[in-house]
């Protein structure tokens, strides 16, 4: 298996862009990013972490956050190894199957490549998965290939170890802002959930953010000023700006077509491109409650990422009832509901965490428990203005 390029990696929360930025660098006549191709191989790899330590490991749930809960030391384990797990020939079987089940969407070109995979562990599975982005969407121009892929910041550290000369691109948006596009036009995930996962994203993110092949973007510069922006991704990937990238009519679907915009809002599918009409919608969506309960738990990192808050700069009384009907969210989330519902056992983590941040108080166990062992080294830093 030559290879000709160098990988990239997108990694980001979801809604928060991660898709325009793939199709964008795609557009480019040297980079070619497949869209969600490969999340099953992540899901693959933690659930042989957890099953080899967890009786009867729920292999059907979602890759949790994990906030204050023993297997939190499990994605030690995964954040601090560099994928090399080994794959049997039934486990690899399943893979593929689950990959051909969920990648046509955006990236079905690769569908019928599955089966000349191989490997034997897992890190030689990637490179074969990469490979076969570039069979699939790759031509002799072709210098850098990759993916993007959300609820997976876990495997940032680990890629960079296994994968020394790639380039990881890591996407942050405003958490107000996540939640409201994904509440448009039906909610899929509870509010804290929604948090959880947010504050999960940016830990790992931080973990990682000074390796020197790693960079970190906001999707409001992105939507701010696309020329200057693609004007420095391009400088990081190493290759020169083509105004394509900023060209919507320019960007693929996984089928070769022309892309449909896959914004939450109606009235953006009609507005092809990188533009900031959508960023600041959440003020018009979320109540005044939500947006509270968001900025007092994600204060801290929003702070770090220049994200300034609009209400009051305090916790609020978190037993003030939020009302969500757990039959409002996706069908296969609703049996995990419990875990992110607001009552009192949920609501006294939430506060030991915000105080642990207030008073600056970083026990190392505990401080791993709350997610916040990166995010405490940035309290007096903010990234962005």
């Amino acid at each position: 298996m030559k290879q000709s390029y160098k990988s990239i990696f997108i990694f980001g929360m979801f809604r928060s862009a991660t898709t325009m930025m793939a199709r964008s660098l795609s557009a480019h006549s040297q980079i070619t990013i497949a869209s969600d191709p490969y999340f099953q191989y992540f899901k693959s790899y933690r659930n042989e972490v957890y099953g080899a330590n967890i009786a009867n490991f729920d292999y059907n749930s979602p890759l949790s956050d994990n906030f204050w809960n023993e297997n939190l030391s499990l994605d030690k384990i995964i954040s601090e190894g560099a994928l090399g797990v080994e794959i049997n020939n039934t486990t690899l079987e399943e893979i593929i199957d689950l990959i051909k089940k969920y990648a046509g969407r955006d990236s079905e070109k690769i569908i019928p490549l599955l089966s000349n995979l191989k490997a034997s562990n897992y890190k030689d599975l990637l490179i074969e998965l990469v490979f076969i982005i570039y069979e699939a969407y790759g031509n002799d121009s072709t210098k850098f290939v990759g993916f993007k892929s959300t609820f997976s910041e876990l495997f940032i550290a680990p890629i960079v170890r296994a994968f020394p000369g790639s380039k990881i691109i890591c996407v942050v948006r405003d958490p107000r802002a996540i939640f409201a596009s994904q509440i448009v036009p039906k909610k899929d995930y509870p509010l804290l959930y929604v948090v959880r996962q947010w504050r999960k994203s940016i830990e790992y993110i931080l973990k990682s953010i000074k390796e020197e092949n790693v960079i970190v973007i906001r999707y409001e510069d992105m939507v701010d000023n696309p020329e200057h922006f693609m004007k420095d991704m391009s400088k990081f990937i190493g290759v020169e700006y083509e105004p394509n990238m900023i060209n919507p009519s320019k960007y693929k679907d996984g089928g070769g077509g022309a892309w449909s915009q896959n914004s939450s809002y109606e009235d953006s599918k009609k507005r092809q491109g990188i533009n900031n009409k959508n960023k600041d919608r959440w003020r018009d969506i979320l109540s005044k409650n939500e947006i509270q309960i968001i900025e007092d738990l994600c204060g801290t990192e929003m702070k770090i990422f220049g994200y300034d808050r609009i209400s009051d700069n305090k916790m609020i009384d978190l037993e003030k009832k939020y009302s969500e009907n757990k039959n409002d969210f996706r069908t296969w989330f609703r049996e995990y509901y419990h875990q992110y519902e607001f009552n009192e056992i949920e609501i006294s983590k939430e506060i030991i965490r915000f105080l642990f941040l207030k008073n600056k108080i970083f026990d190392k166990n505990i401080s791993d428990k709350l997610l916040i062992s990166a995010t405490s080294e940035y309290l007096n830093h903010r990234l962005f203005k």
